[in-house]
């Protein structure tokens, strides 16, 4: 590895690491037990749903495009051969998302916290 990159790596793996443990963070409540917090949960998910309604909309996920051709090449009995892929148009590809989504989690983390639930 180049000399004057090699301090990237570390960096790297931290943030990897950071984004895997993102995801792994429980709500906690001194003296509560885990079926008090699943129903806390389930009572500030309601509530958040009727604040917040769902609101779906089609995006675009992938803007697709011309994807240009490409040559191959191989060994074929001590020569090479090459041939040419032609390129081709990749069509966009759109999703249904919830555009509330991010609000409603909003409100559902607030009605934890208010509720004495805290992340960790």
């Amino acid at each position: 590895m180049n000399q004057s990159l090699s301090f990237v790596k570390p960096i790297v793996s931290g943030l990897f690491l950071l984004v895997l443990l993102a995801g792994c963070t429980t709500w906690v409540k001194p003296g509560a037990t885990p079926v008090e917090r699943d129903a806390t949960l389930s009572q500030c998910r309601a509530y958040a749903y009727q604040r917040v309604t769902p609101n779906l909309v089609t995006t675009m996920v992938d803007a697709g495009g011309y994807r240009p051709g490409w040559r191959e090449c191989y060994k074929y009995h001590g020569q090479t051969r090459c041939r040419w892929n032609a390129g081709f148009f990749v069509p966009p590809r759109y999703a249904t998302v919830d555009a509330n989504r991010g609000s409603r989690d909003a409100v559902i983390e607030n009605c934890m916290y208010v509720n004495g639930w805290h992340e960790e």
